[in-house]
């Protein structure tokens, strides 16, 4: 099925490419199954996350006709997985009616403010819907998922200081959003 000519994967058919790439993605699930148990914290959500990073890799099996190497398929499939994950994050951070960390609350508020805290909330779950959604999943990862900044980057395949930059901006973005709620 799969032959290499001139370092460049050939197939002779659509369905020698979904062949390949079932054994492809068998032989990775060790790498795929942790990278998603570091971005996802539930396992049923592992469980939907994972389906749905496999739905769209073999929905998107075409792309992968154009790949030059197992490598190239590899970090095609890695970028896709990564993707499913942050689209978790930013399906689940649209419903978010209560929030899980006292501690975001403590990031944006300013001590002097008096504020209900029921008002508070409310307010912070219109402002997270405001914001652009990567903002949104920066937070969300941060506050919601306690996940570590190294984790983040991880996630979010940037590094840790870009992580530190984003959550900045995103936390900068949250409070001026909220300066209009109160």
């Amino acid at each position: 099925m799969v032959l290499q000519v001139r370092n460049r994967f050939e197939f002779k058919d659509f369905e020698g490419i979904n062949d390949y790439l079932a054994s492809l993605l068998q032989r990775m699930s060790g790498r795929i199954n942790g990278f998603i148990g570091r971005a996802v914290r539930n396992p049923s959500d592992r469980d939907d996350v994972r389906q749905e990073a496999c739905k769209k890799i073999f929905e998107d099996a075409e792309k992968f006709l154009e790949c030059t190497s197992e490598d190239h398929m590899i970090n095609l499939i890695m970028r896709i997985v990564r993707f499913a994950c942050i689209n978790h994050h930013r399906n689940n951070g649209r419903g978010i009616k209560v929030v899980h960390s006292i501690k975001l609350l403590e990031t944006i508020l300013v001590p002097e403010q008096d504020i209900d805290q029921e008002a508070a909330v409310e307010a912070v779950c219109k402002a997270m819907q405001l914001l652009h959604p990567y903002d949104r999943v920066v937070l969300r990862l941060r506050y919601f998922e306690r996940l570590k900044r190294s984790e983040m980057a991880q996630v979010l395949d940037v590094s840790e200081s870009r992580v530190k930059n984003l959550l900045r901006r995103a936390l900068g973005r949250l409070r001026t959003l909220l300066a209009t709620f109160w």
